[in-house]
This record gives C-alpha cells, structure tokens and sequence, in this order.
C-alpha cells in the first residue's frame, strides 16, 4: 500500500519548481493533491501531466485571506536568481557571490534541491509520523550543524 492513500494535500505553489516535485512525489504516494497556483492555467497544465487524483487550483498565498506557505532552508531552483540579483544589489556583491557563499557552508558541497525535500514531506504526510508534534527538521545537508 502506498504511503499515503486516502491522504490529501494542498501545494501551493505545485505548477512548477519545489511545489511541483512535492505534488509529483505525493501523487507517487497515492495522495490527492490539491495544486494551487497564482497561474490557474499553469496549475491545469500540471494536473494534466501528473494524472492521478489532482485538481487545479487558482489562488494567490500573499493575499491575507489566503494560505502562507513557507518552504524551510535553502534550496537551489529558478527562483533563486532573483534571491541573488537582491544579495548582489543590497550587500554589494557580484551575481552568484551569495550563492557560492551558502554552498561553501554546507558540508555536502551543494545546495538543497527540490527533490532533497520531498522525501520528508511524504513521511511528515504519512501515518508514520502520526505521533511527531512540533517538530523542526533541518533538511539542509549538514548546514545548521556545521
């Protein structure tokens, strides 16, 4: 029986990047998943790729009204270039600096990829961690204890 069958879950943020490998790994599961995404079109669009039991939902995390999502740690993707163009404008640093910087400090020689943190989240979705409450879990390859 996969991991979580039966299960539901809302990604936000699933139509592409991390959200879209969590929303992938969790269909892998057996999950329902719920993609939410700013773009309704580009939500669909996964759906449609990922088959299963999805649907596509159009919303937008930053209004107030909406679900704040959070993604923990460091983790290398297409939103990162903007995250650099900031660091090199505000610390006065080269582009890329700030990202070579973060991967020095961590003690597996790269950053965190959206594949890195999917496993995790299927195990905090499953009934495997049914009695874990209030927990952090640094999924970060060794850079908070470093």
């Amino acid at each position: 029986m996969k991991r979580l069958a039966g299960k539901s879950a809302l990604i936000t943020g699933a139509a592409r990047g991390i959200g879209h490998h969590f929303a992938t790994a969790y269909v892998e599961e057996g999950a329902r998943v719920a993609i939410a995404g700013i773009n309704g079109d580009r939500a669909q669009a996964a759906v449609d790729e990922l088959g299963g039991q999805a649907i596509a939902i159009e919303m937008d995390v930053t209004k107030q009204e909406s679900i704040v999502a959070i993604a923990p740690g460091v983790v290398d993707g297409e939103h990162w270039d903007g995250v650099d163009a900031f660091f090199a404008k505000f610390e006065n640093k080269q582009p890329g600096q700030k990202k070579r910087e973060i991967r020095a400090n961590v003690p597996f020689g790269r950053m965190g990829h959206p594949e890195d943190l999917a496993g995790m989240t299927i195990f905090l979705a499953s009934k495997e961690a049914d009695y874990i409450v209030v927990q952090t879990y640094n999924v970060g390859g060794g850079q908070w204890m470093s």
